[in-house]
C-alpha cells in the first residue's frame, strides 16, 4: 500500500515538474501579433490564456480560461492574428485582441 502511495506521489511530482517547465518557457514581456504560448487571447465569445490547462479564472468581472496549446481550442488558436475567425464546435468567433 505504501508503494502505491509513493508511485502516486511520484506521478504528481512529475506532473508538477512538467507544468513548471511549461511556465518557464513563457515570456510575458514579449508582445506578439500572433497567438502563441503565453498569449492572452480576447475573442468575441471567450478569453483564453495559452499556457497550461488550469480551468476558469475570474479577474475584475471578466472570465478567462487557462488552456494548454495542446488542447483542441488551443491548437485552433495558435498562429492566428487579430481579426481571424475560428470555428470550434460549430460556433464561430473572432479574435479581437492578442496580448
Amino acid at each position: 500500500m505504501l508503494q502505491l502511495e509513493r508511485e502516486k506521489a511520484g506521478n504528481q511530482l512529475a506532473e508538477i515538474q512538467k507544468l513548471k517547465e511549461s511556465f518557464s518557457k513563457i515570456d510575458i514581456s514579449k508582445i506578439s501579433k500572433t497567438v502563441g504560448l503565453g498569449s492572452l487571447v480576447i475573442t468575441s465569445q471567450n478569453n483564453y490564456f495559452i499556457a497550461i490547462s488550469a480551468g476558469e479564472f475570474k479577474v475584475e468581472n471578466d472570465i478567462y480560461y487557462a488552456i494548454s496549446p495542446n488542447t483542441p481550442i488551443g491548437q485552433l488558436l495558435l498562429g492566428k492574428k487579430v481579426g481571424d475567425e475560428v470555428v470550434f464546435r460549430e460556433q464561430k468567433f473572432k479574435i479581437e485582441k492578442v496580448l
